[in-house]
């Protein structure tokens, strides 16, 4: 787990650092990439531990009903400082809490597709290149 940390601490760029928040939060919440691209600024609380996150919708929540969820601040992985400085960065004060990220490091005012999420997720050198297993995690 700490090699995996080490690869996405590289890198600042925008679309580096929303993907360090995605991989974070993402793993720290145990959240489905349908949940995590639904997830809306609106939806997060501050608390002295970390963060309540609203989850509005589930697959195992068809009537819609939410469910809250804690996510502690962390020690080595730290997904609520990750996702603050994806949020500071990028500007995001309501709306989506994961958009699009264009080559020009602009960030989309549209929520990220589900299809984006693995692409997001994989290491930096598998996202860039076609050829897998070339640098070791």
């Amino acid at each position: 787990m700490s090699s995996l940390i080490g690869v996405w601490r590289c890198g600042d760029r925008m679309i580096d650092i929303r993907d360090r928040a995605l991989l974070a939060f993402g793993l720290a919440s145990a959240m489905r990439r349908s949940e995590l691209v639904a997830l809306q600024v609106e939806d997060l609380a501050e608390t002295p531990d970390g963060l309540r996150v609203l989850i509005r919708r589930s697959k195992g929540d068809q009537q819609g009903q939410g469910q809250e969820i804690a996510i502690p601040c962390g020690a080595k992985l730290r997904p609520v400082e990750a996702l603050q400085a994806w949020l500071t960065t990028a500007g995001i004060a309501s709306g989506p809490v994961f958009g699009a990220v264009a080559r020009s490091n602009r960030v989309s005012n549209t929520a990220l597709s589900t299809d984006a999420v693995p692409a997001s997720c994989a290491p930096p050198d598998r996202r860039q290149s076609a050829t897998i297993g070339r640098r070791k995690l």
